[in-house]
């Protein structure tokens, strides 16, 4: 039993290139008659899923479970987390998978679409990088942690969309 991550619901979405294992957690009292932030969390490498493995993004660190604890956000606002699980086949289409799934997220729950984030560790900042440089409309702002490269190509477009990012 973890109280956090037994908070998420286990789902998956059929993009258009395959499916994509996810969970999300809605904000205690949630409300749809009011908006919330969204923070879309990338996990690692080894938290992609391997075809048995559905959740260990949320189990293994607290990139999607702290967004919700007040301890370590210094917040009680309520926030919608979302937490894909990709199956590591290359940024450009995990990448495409992710936005196809974000959107379709933001079409079913009470999503502030001016506060949209993400956040990553490791091998998500491959997908936070693609998605940004791709999608800077899509997203307010981004923390990338203990994340590889991005390349030249990628920061100019993301500067042009103006999206900030702590690196």
């Amino acid at each position: 039993i973890d109280r956090e991550v037994d908070q998420f619901v286990l789902e998956t979405f059929a993009s258009s290139t395959g499916d994509v294992e996810y969970a999300y957690r809605l904000p205690d009292g949630y409300d749809p008659a009011r908006t919330y932030p969204l923070v879309v969390a990338l996990p690692g490498h080894g938290m992609g899923y391997d075809g048995q493995n559905i959740g260990v993004q949320l189990a293994s660190d607290m990139l999607a479970v702290a967004w919700n604890q007040e301890s370590w956000t210094g917040t009680d606002e309520g926030v919608i987390v979302l937490a894909p699980q990709n199956e590591r086949l290359g940024k450009a289409i995990e990448g495409a998978q992710t936005v196809e799934l974000v959107e379709a997220f933001l079409a079913q729950h009470a999503v502030d679409t001016d506060r949209v984030y993400a956040t990553s560790v490791s091998y998500g900042s491959q997908l936070m990088w693609e998605m940004f440089s791709e999608r800077p409309d899509l997203f307010a702002g981004g923390l990338l942690t203990g994340g590889f490269p991005g390349d030249e190509d990628e920061f100019a477009r993301i500067a042009a969309g103006e999206v900030p990012m702590w690196v």
